[in-house]
């Protein structure tokens, strides 16, 4: 898989809880492959409720099912449950906030002050 990202990517440092809005609410939370091959054979609560959430969208694409418009993963901390507690070994993070740009930059602050001001 090729990923491309922009060149403010370097700069980026997501504020996670302090963000005044969310990329884990509202938006669909893709499933890369190598994500996919880990999350099926996690083991343990985290595991379970990662293969429950796993669907298929309309587009072909592997996504976390929404509750409430929200990531099931995004606890009331405003954290992710993922990265808190990841199955082993954790997800590339990188990776998933290379594919969050490329969907919309424009949502997400942190990108914003770097191609704007």
């Amino acid at each position: 898989m090729k990923i491309a990202y922009h060149e403010f990517y370097r700069d980026f440092k997501c504020i996670a809880n302090k963000c005044p809005d969310s990329c884990c609410k509202e938006w669909d939370v893709v499933v890369d492959d190598d994500s996919y091959l880990k999350y099926k054979n996690a083991e343990g609560k985290i595991g379970e409720k990662l293969r429950n959430v796993m669907t298929i969208d309309s587009d072909g694409d592997r996504i976390f099912t929404l509750d409430n418009s929200r990531c099931p993963f995004w606890n009331k901390n405003m954290l992710c449950d993922i990265y808190i507690n990841p199955p082993p070994p954790s997800p590339t993070q990188s990776r998933w906030c290379a594919a969050i740009f490329g969907t919309s930059p424009a949502r997400c602050p942190c990108p914003r002050r770097i191609m704007w001001w």
